[in-house]
Order: C-alpha cells, then sequence, then structure tokens
C-alpha cells in the first residue's frame, strides 16, 4: 500500500475502519468488553461477515468463563439454554452446545466443544455445591437429634450469658431467640442457620460478641439470634438470584481443586460480613423500635445485593477486599 494512499481523508477512515475490523476480528472480546453495548453490537455485524468469532465463543476460547456465562444470560436467542444450563450433567450437554453453535455460528465447532465441555464443568460443580448448601437449610433442626442438641448448647457457651439455667429457659432470650425453646426458631432457616451463627461466633468471636451486645443491650434493640436466622435466609436469597455465580465461577474456573469446603467458608464469610453491615446499618438507620426491623432490611438489603454482584474478581481476598473499600 503507497504512503499516499492515507493522504486523503476518504482512505485515512477506511483504512481506520479495515485496522478495527481486523483487531475486532482477532480479539473480539477485548472491544466487547470496552465499547459501548450499542456501539457493539453494530460493528459486531461488520466483524461476523468478515469472519468474526461470537461473544462467547472469544470469551471460552480464551478462558473467559465469568464473561462467557454472562454473555448466555443475556443472549435472548438462548433462552433455552439459560434453563438448561442450570441442571446436571447428562446427554443435554450435546444438546447444548448444538444450540449454541447453532444460534452463535460459531466458526471452530471443533475448539468450541472443548472449550464448552470445560466451561459447563465448571457451572455443575458450582450448582452441586449450591445445592449441598441449600439442603443444610432445608435440614429441620430436630430436638430428638443429639447432634443438633450439641450444637445448640455448643452456641450458648460461645454467645450466651453467665450459665444456662437450663435446656428450656427464657435465658435464651437474652441473646435474641423469641421463647424458652430456641428449636421453634429455626424453622425458616433450618440447621444451617444455627452451624451459620457458631460459624460467626467461633471464627469471629470479638466481632460476634460486639454485635451481639450491640442487638441485645442497644437502647432501640433487634433480636441476634432471629437476625442471625434472617441471614442465612438472606444468602438464600443471594444463591438463588445468581448474584454471587460469577465469583463462584471465576474461583472454579481459575482452580479446578477449588472444594466444596472452601465454597462453605466464602459463604459464611460473607454471612459474617453481612451481620455485621446490618448492624451498622441499624445503627446508621436510628430506628424506634424493634418493629422497624423490616424497614431497615429493606433499605439494607437490595443494596447489599447490587454491591456483591459488583465484587472484585481480582482480588487475592474478595470479600476483605470488598469490605476494605466499603463505606462499612
Amino acid at each position: 500500500m503507497s504512503s499516499d494512499f492515507f493522504a486523503k481523508p476518504q482512505n485515512t477512515i477506511i483504512g481506520g475502519l479495515a485496522i478495527l475490523t481486523l483487531s475486532i476480528i482477532v480479539r473480539p472480546s477485548f472491544f466487547r468488553d470496552h465499547l459501548p453495548r450499542f456501539i457493539w453490537k453494530k460493528i459486531k455485524i461488520i466483524s461476523k461477515i468478515f469472519g468474526g468469532k461470537s461473544d462467547i465463543e472469544s470469551y471460552l476460547n480464551e478462558g473467559h468463563f465469568v464473561k462467557a456465562y454472562e454473555e448466555v444470560k443475556l443472549s435472548k436467542k438462548l433462552i433455552e439454554l439459560q434453563k438448561k444450563i442450570t441442571e446436571e450433567p447428562t446427554t443435554e450437554e450435546g444438546f447444548q452446545r448444538s444450540l449454541v453453535t447453532e444460534i452463535k455460528k460459531i466458526r471452530d465447532v471443533e475448539k468450541f466443544n472443548a472449550s464448552w465441555a470445560t466451561f459447563t464443568s465448571v457451572i455443575f460443580k458450582m450448582n452441586g455445591f449450591k445445592s449441598k448448601w441449600v439442603a443444610r437449610k432445608k435440614t429441620k433442626y430436630d430436638s430428638e437429634n443429639q447432634e443438633h442438641e450439641k450444637m445448640l448448647m455448643n452456641l450458648w457457651d460461645l454467645v450466651g450469658y453467665g450459665e444456662l439455667e437450663g435446656r428450656l429457659s427464657q435465658s435464651w432470650v437474652k441473646i435474641g431467640f423469641q421463647g424458652e425453646d430456641p428449636a421453634t426458631d429455626f424453622r425458616g432457616g433450618g440447621i444451617l442457620s444455627l452451624e451459620n451463627l457458631i460459624y460467626f461466633a467461633q471464627k469471629h468471636k470479638t466481632t460476634c460478641h460486639k454485635v451481639r451486645d450491640s442487638a441485645q443491650l442497644s437502647k432501640v434493640w433487634y433480636c441476634f439470634a432471629i437476625t442471625g436466622i434472617n441471614i442465612t435466609g438472606w444468602v438464600w436469597e443471594i444463591m438463588k438470584e445468581g448474584i454471587l455465580d460469577r465469583v463462584f465461577i471465576h474461583k472454579i474456573g481459575e482452580n479446578s481443586k477449588f472444594s466444596e469446603e472452601e465454597f462453605r467458608t466464602f459463604c459464611d464469610e460473607l454471612y459474617c460480613l453481612i451481620f455485621v453491615q446490618f448492624d451498622i446499618e441499624w445503627k446508621k438507620y436510628n430506628p424506634k423500635s424493634v418493629m422497624e426491623f423490616g424497614l431497615v432490611q429493606n433499605e439494607y438489603l437490595p443494596r447489599a445485593k447490587t454491591e456483591f454482584a459488583k465484587l472484585d474478581l481480582s482480588a487475592k481476598n474478595i470479600l476483605m477486599d470488598y469490605l476494605e473499600k466499603s463505606n462499612y
């Protein structure tokens, strides 16, 4: 090409567009992430004419599983796949690949099939962890189960005030249960809510006691234990809505050995973080009485969900990094 080619304005424009188009074909994900969506949609049409890859093919080829997952969820054409992708791995996986290949016009089918297999294994692993976690929430507290009773007594030893007068005692009210038998309060969160309270008290004893005292001894109090049971439900909401899917896909995609125990620990730490945040929110709101608990919850929870959806995946400790950067 002559050096005089770019001397003419129209040729400069043509040359620039050619370079841009070539760049998009070579690495479309970069432009997909940095251009406004409405502009990207127009450019993508041009790139496909010249042999460019679809977003999902590009993301999977580059190992960007989180972005591939988000692309599937954003695609109006893949509504059926959005439902299928949450199921356990079956022969349906072949259907999934065929659906994407047909709708998204995959260029390198063989390479895509290999990437898709890895991608779906990450999704299924995450969903397996989530299912087991939810199963604990569905497991009811059983007063006849000695293991459950030991856990309950352990909770008192960790956060109770003084000696417990007996298994059935009004002393339970002092740490935020509704009556003399705390077993009846676990109906909403199952055995998982008891496990969450114990984790908070064991792993973050000083902070837990601070929150307990803030809840139970303040002029405008709220129920420490009942709030803890509610927070288990909030974490479940976050799971159900897929708000943390990008975090788990990132962790599993980066480390194939990411275990169920690590998953549980992340959820437990999130629970503790939410408890601390809610206590601070309660003080900021300065409610007139415990009857305004729902108002404070409705003020806090939607905002927290929005913030958790934007957690920095590049941080070494995602939750600690968020806590340090937040206003709490």
